[in-house]
């Protein structure tokens, strides 16, 4: 299920799986990478969790948090990008822009011991971050996810 409306941040989640067992919330943060290769967007950046800034106090903790990435194919000049935008649909049918899913984390992860907190530049917004290359591949969250929430019966 994916929310259709947003009005506060109470209640707020980006996709809901239910299963036999619960609820699952999940966390999906997106970038569009058009300055560098998918490799280097790997070894460089972040998973993003939850978020606070002054209209967004508090947050609910996901149970999994992804990692999408819209990756431009070849990549674009800055000041071609913004134009590009506009043109997702068709870029994405050419082949010009790939979506992946690179990676992802569950809230333990997020809240961990290699996780920290950091400014991205949006003012007094402060984000929770965790390396995609200390969280591993699509495979290895698939299997934990698995693992919790399928196989074993985890509390949701």
């Amino acid at each position: 299920m994916v929310r259709d409306t947003f009005r506060n941040a109470f209640g707020e989640y980006d996709l809901k799986v239910t299963t036999e067992k619960g609820e699952i919330y999940i966390e999906s943060r997106a970038s569009d990478s058009y300055k560098t290769s998918l490799n280097r967007f790997v070894r460089r950046y972040d998973i993003i969790g939850k978020y606070s800034n002054s209209r967004k106090v508090k947050e609910k903790k996901a149970d999994v948090y992804l990692r999408p990435v819209y990756q431009f194919v070849p990549c674009v000049k800055e000041n071609e990008h913004d134009d590009k935008l506009f043109e997702t649909y068709d870029l994405i049918q050419s082949k010009e822009l790939i979506l992946y899913l690179v990676s992802g984390a569950m809230r333990e992860e997020m809240y961990g011991q290699k996780s920290y907190t950091k400014n991205m530049g949006q003012n007094n917004t402060i984000y929770r971050c965790l390396k995609i290359a200390d969280a591993g591949d699509m495979n290895r969250i698939s299997e934990s996810i698995r693992r919790k929430f399928i196989q074993s019966g985890g509390a949701l």
